[in-house]
């Protein structure tokens, strides 16, 4: 496939991709969000189940299924919208310049 090719297949944002020579997980703001959620995500998770297991005991966690509750909705989820609006501001405004 030539570069006019898949320049024509491409997204609407594809003249605003960086100059220089970049890796392409680092190409936009969307891409290192998802790579730093998906490490957390198994962290948390196994954090979270030697403290429920009694292996570990943290001071600062009295509840434990509102902490559970409390990363799942604000270190997940958060984290997941945020790097979703990054993905998709260009394509959901047009006009908008992706964040690189």
């Amino acid at each position: 496939m030539t570069e006019e090719t898949k320049k024509q297949y491409a997204t609407n944002h594809y003249t605003h991709y960086p100059k220089g020579e970049y890796p392409s997980y680092l190409a936009y703001a969307f891409r290192p969000m998802f790579l730093v959620l998906a490490p957390y995500i198994v962290v948390s998770i196994i954090l979270w189940s030697f403290v429920f297991a009694g292996y570990i005991s943290l001071p600062f966690i009295t509840d434990l299924l509102g902490w559970h509750m409390y990363e799942m909705i604000f270190g997940i989820g958060s984290a997941g919208i945020v790097a979703f609006f990054l993905t998709g501001a260009p394509e959901l405004f047009p006009g908008t310049i992706p964040i690189v």
